[in-house]
């Protein structure tokens, strides 16, 4: 985890009384060597990601702190108001196929794959696509909600569990799987092929 102080007001605050400092939290995925323990790379998502840019969903700007994007204060009793839990990524998989790092990114509703080793396209730690409600690869499908648990299926695909936090009521988790569509590394679409969940009214 990695925590951005910001201490300016961005999200159009009276510059006059703002006062505070944002505490934003962000996440790094780091690689480490299971026998040594050293570490081989990390990449910081606030270095891939926009915290002020479009989509303004991804905008962290409106996020207060006890929200729906984040969690009770409770779990943290000593943070002051302006802390934002900005990605809370959950879960991390290697899909060696596509020589990405999968990455469940809560509260952006996304998952990203970030390139794990140096290739012939490019170098490793780069954003290669994202899949979500904004993302880079054409989704189809019934939009998955602060997710967890992303893996890749011997086919292929992806399954997650998708919590439907943001879901009209009534919000009903789910297990779900994502076809992922093209041979090449980036998908070029991506659908819904499956879900169970509670069928409780």
């Amino acid at each position: 985890m990695h925590v951005v102080n910001v201490a300016e007001p961005m999200c159009g605050e009276d510059p006059a009384t703002f006062g505070g400092t944002y505490s934003i939290l962000s996440d790094v995925v780091v690689v480490v060597d299971v026998e040594s323990g050293a570490v081989l790379s990390a990449y910081d998502l606030w270095d891939l990601l926009d915290p002020m840019g479009d989509p303004v969903r991804r905008d962290f700007c409106g996020t207060a702190f006890q929200n729906a994007n984040v969690f009770p204060v409770s779990v943290y009793p000593d943070a002051p108001g302006t802390v934002i839990d900005w990605t809370h990524s959950n879960a991390i998989v290697l899909d060696e196929a596509r020589n990405a790092l999968l990455v469940s990114v809560r509260h952006l509703n996304e998952i990203l794959a970030i390139r794990y080793q140096d290739d012939a396209d490019g170098p490793a730690g780069e954003l290669l696509w994202e899949l979500g409600e904004d993302g880079t690869v054409p989704y189809t499908g019934r939009q998955f909600t602060h997710q967890h648990s992303v893996d890749v299926l011997a086919d292929g695909n992806l399954i997650i569990y998708d919590n439907a936090n943001e879901d009209p009521t009534p919000q009903q988790s789910r297990a779900m799987t994502i076809a992922l569509e093209g041979d090449g590394q980036v998908p070029t679409a991506a659908s819904e092929l499956w879900e169970f969940g509670s069928t409780v009214d």
